[in-house]
C-alpha cells in the first residue's frame, strides 16, 4: 500500500522520524548535479510586476480567488515591499536543483521507501523555496486545525470563547512545530550542503 504524507498528517501519524527523512528528500533534490548555466537558465524568471499591475491575459487566467487576493494585496503596502525584499533575496540566493511545486501530497510513501512525484514544474533556483512550500503547508494545517479541533459551548462568554481559540491554536502550532524542526534537522543532517544551509538561516 502506498499513501501520501498529507493524508498520514490529516490522520496525526506523521511522527518525528518521517518528517526528518522528508528533510533529507528536500535536501537530496537540492544536492542533484547541474552545470551552472543550466542553473542560469533554468531560475524562475517571472517577474515580480504582478504585485502592482495585472496585464489583461493575467486577469483573464486568474480564478475568482487569486483576483480577491490581488486586491487584498494592493491595500497592503508593506507586505508588497516585504515580497519585492524576498523575491530579491531570492535572486542572490545560489542556484539549486529545485522540485518548484513540493507539498506533502507529492511525497509518496510506499514499501517504507519515500518518493517524490509531480516534476512537471522542476528548474533551478532558491532552495528556500522548495522548503517554504513545506513548512508553509504545515502552518497551513495547523491553522485549519485550530478551528476544525475547536470545542465550544454556544453560550461562551466572547473572552472565555477567545481564550478556547488562542489554547487550541497554541496546540496545533505547538505539535507542527515539532514537524517543521524534524524537517529542517533531516535537511542539515547529511551531505555538503552548508552553502545552502547558510543562505537559508
Amino acid at each position: 500500500d502506498s499513501c501520501a504524507s498529507s493524508e498520514l498528517l490529516a490522520d496525526d501519524e506523521l511522527d518525528g522520524e518521517l518528517a526528518h527523512r522528508l528533510g533529507r528528500v528536500v535536501a537530496a533534490i537540492h544536492l542533484l548535479p547541474h552545470r551552472t548555466h543550466d542553473a542560469d537558465e533554468g531560475r524562475d524568471a517571472r517577474s515580480g510586476a504582478a504585485f502592482y499591475a495585472l496585464s489583461a491575459d493575467g486577469y483573464a487566467n486568474c480564478s475568482g480567488g487569486e483576483v480577491e487576493a490581488w486586491a487584498m494585496l494592493q491595500h497592503d503596502k508593506r507586505l508588497v515591499q516585504g515580497l519585492a525584499d524576498l523575491r530579491a533575496m531570492s535572486a542572490r540566493a545560489p542556484a539549486v536543483a529545485s522540485h518548484n511545486d513540493l507539498r506533502l501530497d507529492q511525497f509518496l510513501l510506499t514499501g517504507g521507501e519515500v518518493y517524490v512525484v509531480d516534476w512537471e514544474e522542476f528548474g533551478y533556483g532558491d532552495p528556500a523555496r522548495d522548503l517554504g512550500t513545506v513548512v508553509g503547508e504545515f502552518l497551513h494545517h495547523a491553522a485549519v486545525r485550530m478551528f476544525s479541533e475547536l470545542d465550544v459551548d454556544a453560550g461562551l462568554a466572547p473572552g472565555a470563547a477567545h481564550e478556547a481559540i488562542v489554547a487550541t491554536g497554541e496546540r496545533e502550532f505547538a505539535k507542527i512545530a515539532d514537524h517543521i524542526r524534524g524537517v529542517w534537522a533531516g535537511y542539515r543532517s547529511s551531505g555538503p550542503r552548508m552553502a545552502i544551509v547558510e543562505t537559508l538561516a
